[in-house]
């Protein structure tokens, strides 16, 4: 993926194909591990980002949609980093 601040299309279906694929190869992984870790491999600026906020998913599957959602809207402002 291009080291940009949007997320294209392409690389959203891309996103997504290779977190399925990681879940079945990693069923320990829990589903925000999975989506933080293939962010992390493929855009790690991305990941940057969103490390300690509040759509960091690692530990918390329930802020999947909304990093799910600020992939898909185009990457929007970065939100404030938590304490």
């Amino acid at each position: 993926m291009e080291a940009e601040d949007t997320v294209n299309d392409l690389e959203f279906l891309t996103f997504e194909t290779v977190v399925e694929v990681t879940r079945k190869f990693q069923p320990e992984w829990r589903h925000g591990q999975t989506v933080y870790n293939v962010l992390r491999v493929l855009r790690p600026d991305l990941e940057a980002q969103i490390a300690h906020t509040e759509l960091d998913c690692f530990q918390h599957d329930e802020r999947v949609p909304r990093l799910l959602n600020w992939l898909r809207t185009g990457v929007p402002a970065v939100p404030a980093r938590r304490p």
